[in-house]
């Protein structure tokens, strides 16, 4: 546990002085300055010579360049190595990489490097070309002033030994500059000059400077103009959206609402091919099996990100959704101005019922003053006579009540404060669908709610067993047969959730309560903060708790019930020999070895363990979530024996999960909470940096969101 409470200060620290620290006034590179100038005067003096002097041939070549070299930027350093959203045959790769070099904007490496800290601390000061300083300083300033000390710390942070295992991208680091002198100016200088007797002076300034020039300034509108203006169809809390202009300029790359929400998706859209000739440049070679595994997000979680973040707009190239009559058309500038019109009144309209249905939603939405008036709502306080504090959290209270209809009756309401709550509706909403959808004996139950004006109550059904940990310590004896036993309890609720399309996505010990304080008590399954009902089985979401998160959410693949299965495993293992699968004190490494399914059955407290027991963990943290145990499967396979193991196992809970260190940790997230405004600009799973940091980001923003939403877990979960 010091691990994950190391991980957790370690970034708080980070957000904090994210948070804290002002813009630093800029120091000018004067070197760079005078570059610049003279680059845009001999530009300026190539686009003259492009359209009063150069051959047919010329100008055709200097558009080959642009494409070409736009390429190496879109669909090389961008897609394919900086997100991973593809992968591709060496061929291609090198000749990404050459047209990379054609592009010249730094070598991939470096290229891809900045880029995943633009993404992970997005309009931060460890952005490097951060939108909030403005127009000009993200569209080509930050290249005339010194770095920020963030952007370089941060950079030094970032895991790229990804691209330093391609040998494509080692060969352009180690020969760059050379590379540069010839793709960049000789090549697209001296091809005109020997094949078509096209002047050196107008090869040069045209299809070398000029053409630079114009690359550099169609690339820097994403970090600008697709910052600064356009809408947030998919997530409205983000500044990064969707420009039309922007996307025919960059080949494809103006869809950025939806990239900094979905940055995996090899199409960095959500609609086929339309201004995005990137996307129609992998799927040629995808036809051909040059490239394969392209990364695409669901359908599914598209429209439900829509729904539920957006921010209402239509995306400019959905064709589908918009009714016939508002389609894109192949018409006059007149029809086109109509038809664009015609696209916001429907948006408009569109949006307008969307603020309706919310206005009107039973909980958290205002109830019309006829139904006010018709019949008044009970209260909390005409059922339940409130006693004394169990438990207090950030944003609720969990308080001890008897029923006044069924005296000795108790049980645990979660007093949630609706001001605090603000923005946070959609989690609650959650929880309680989900929470009414599950009757089974091992899980919780939510009894009823209630809403007043100021405050949300969660009726609870009473769990007085305490933690499933502290219970074991306690235990005289204790066999594998008994963790055994426990295990079936819970594997048989949660395929139960799986059969009702919920998944729980946080199984860890500490949601795991007994009953009753009763020798034989049942298992309990509590805490349904970041559960999802998913009937699909399919969810992209990065969250859990570091060292029971499944490999596949780290990776940032879509992923299904397994996850479940996954964390059910770790438990196991934690059950059977009182420490961890996985551990280590830099989160970096702890994640590694998550994605690598690296653990092992040490001696000698693995000794006295039967080697069905060990089996049956392999089968449930299989990396490969294909051919991971279902729920139905762990059930029919789980063995054990009778061999009391409660000395070693009590001895090693007693060192690595002692109270004390589960409430440490579960106090910081109280102070993650601090991190949400800051954490939701990079996250959105987002997947920037790699998948191991992102995570921890990711699970501390799931939790801070949950904590919102229903109070403090663990005081939750302790007290009822």
């Amino acid at each position: 546990m010091n691990a994950y409470l190391h991980i957790w200060k370690n970034t708080f620290s980070k957000a904090e002085e994210q948070l804290t620290k002002k813009l630093l006034p800029l120091e000018i590179v004067w070197r760079n300055v005078m570059l610049f100038v003279y680059l845009h005067a001999a530009a300026v003096y190539g686009l003259y010579l492009l359209v009063f002097h150069a051959q047919l041939y010329t100008v055709i070549w200097t558009y080959v360049l642009c494409i070409v070299s736009g390429m190496g930027i879109t669909a090389g350093a961008h897609r394919l190595w900086a997100h991973k959203t593809y992968r591709a045959h060496v061929g291609l790769r090198f000749f990404l990489m050459l047209a990379n070099t054609i592009a010249f904007q730094n070598d991939i490496y470096e290229w891809s490097r900045d880029h995943r800290v633009h993404h992970k601390y997005s309009e931060t000061n460890a952005d490097p070309h951060n939108a909030k300083r403005g127009f000009f300083f993200c569209h080509m300033g930050w290249l005339l002033t010194r770095k920020h000390p963030d952007v370089l710390s941060k950079g030094r942070s970032v895991d790229m030994s990804d691209l330093l295992a391609d040998p494509v991208i080692r060969f352009q680091k180690a020969f760059y500059l050379p590379l540069v002198l010839l793709m960049c100016f000789l090549v697209p200088m001296f091809v005109p000059k020997f094949l078509w007797n096209e002047s050196l002076e107008i090869s040069f300034f045209v299809c070398s400077l000029a053409r630079y020039c114009f690359i550099l300034h169609t690339t820097w509108l994403v970090n600008s103009a697709a910052h600064l203006w356009g809408d947030h169809p998919y997530d409205r809390s983000i500044n990064p959206a969707e420009n039309q202009m922007v996307s025919i300029c960059t080949l494809g790359e103006g869809q950025h609402n939806y990239h900094h929400t979905f940055p995996w998706d090899y199409a960095a859209s959500e609609w086929g091919w339309k201004t995005n000739i990137t996307t129609i440049f992998i799927d040629i070679w995808a036809k051909l099996g040059i490239a394969y595994e392209l990364k695409k997000v669901p359908r599914e979680i598209i429209e439900k990100r829509r729904k539920f973040k957006g921010d209402g707009s239509t995306p400019w190239y959905d064709e589908a959704s918009a009714p016939e009559h508002l389609r894109w058309r192949s018409a006059s500038i007149v029809s086109s101005v109509a038809r664009d019109f015609n696209r916001l009144l429907f948006i408009h309209r569109t949006a307008q019922v969307h603020l309706n249905e919310v206005r009107n939603m039973p909980l958290f939405g205002r109830d019309s003053k006829k139904k006010k008036d018709s019949d008044k709502v009970p209260s909390v306080d005409d059922k339940y006579t409130l006693k004394e504090v169990l438990g207090t959290g950030a944003f609720s209270q969990v308080v001890l009540a008897e029923s006044k209809e069924a005296k000795g009756t108790l049980r645990a309401i979660k007093c949630i404060d609706k001001k605090a709550l603000k923005g946070k509706e959609d989690s609650l909403e959650n929880e309680i669908k989900v929470l009414h959808r599950l009757k089974h004996s091992n899980i919780v139950q939510l009894v009823e709610t209630y809403e007043e004006k100021t405050k949300v109550y969660l009726v609870m059904e009473l769990v007085t067993g305490g933690e499933l940990f502290d219970r074991i310590v306690e235990k005289g004896s204790y066999t594998e047969k008994d963790a055994s036993d426990l295990i079936r309890q819970v594997l048989e609720a949660v395929d139960y959730m799986h059969e009702q399309g919920v998944v729980h996505r946080d199984l860890k010990p500490e949601n795991l309560l007994y009953y009753s304080p009763d020798e034989d008590s049942k298992i309990m399954i509590s805490d349904f903060g970041l559960s999802k009902m998913e009937d699909s089985g399919i969810m992209a979401t990065a969250c859990g708790t570091p060292g029971y998160v499944a490999p596949e959410v780290l990776a940032q693949k879509p992923y299904g019930k397994a996850v479940d299965v996954w964390s059910i495993g770790v438990i196991s293992y934690i059950l059977l020999c009182g420490y961890p699968p996985f551990y280590d004190e830099n989160d970096a490494n702890l994640f590694a070895q998550i994605l690598k399914g690296e653990f092992e059955f040490d001696s000698p407290y693995w000794d006295e363990i039967s080697e069905s027991a060990k089996d049956f963990i392999r089968h449930l943290m299989c990396v490969d979530a294909d051919k991971r145990y279902s729920c139905k499967q762990a059930i029919s396979g789980n063995t054990a024996s009778d061999k009391n193991i409660h000395s070693s196992v009590s001895e090693q809970l007693r060192k690595n999960f002692a109270k004390t260190k589960w409430r440490q940790a579960y106090n910081a997230t109280a102070i993650i909470r601090k991190m949400r405004l800051l954490a939701m600009n990079s996250t959105s799973c987002s997947m920037d940096q790699p998948p191991e940091k992102q995570l921890t980001e990711n699970a501390s923003i799931s939790q801070s969101s949950r904590d919102g939403a229903t109070g403090d877990s663990s005081s939750s979960s302790k007290n009822s």
